[in-house]
């Protein structure tokens, strides 16, 4: 298990500045692994996080992400003729297999198997 903190910094007019830190664990043989992203910016009062599985024991392949945000856009929204902020929520998903293609694949016989 392995954790590194993440920092982003912008210019003092700007408010895209991000604290956050990063986990990631897996199992000794290198099958299973995750990692684990938390970040946060001090303009906002919310916590975004994404979180990533791999399972790479057999082919094919297989990877599951998560993520979820939110963030607050200024003067976004109109209504009664004036600007307001608009707190925006974005949650994606994804799944992946990945195939071996070619000779250096797992399962290929090494060149002096091959008679």
């Amino acid at each position: 298990m392995a954790w590194s903190p993440s920092f982003a910094v912008s210019s003092a007019e700007e408010t895209a500045s991000q604290l956050g830190i990063e986990i990631e664990a897996g199992d000794a043989v290198g099958h299973h692994s995750i990692l684990g992203t938390f970040t946060t910016a001090p303009t906002e009062d919310a916590l975004s996080v994404a979180v990533n599985y791999g399972y790479r024991a057999i082919a094919p392949n297989l990877n599951v992400s998560l993520s979820h945000g939110t963030a607050t856009r200024q003067d976004a929204a109109l209504y009664d003729a004036t600007r307001h902020p608009f707190r925006e929520r974005s949650t994606s998903g994804a799944i992946a297999l990945s195939l071996p293609f070619g000779r250096g694949g797992r399962g290929a016989r090494p060149p002096s198997a091959m008679g």
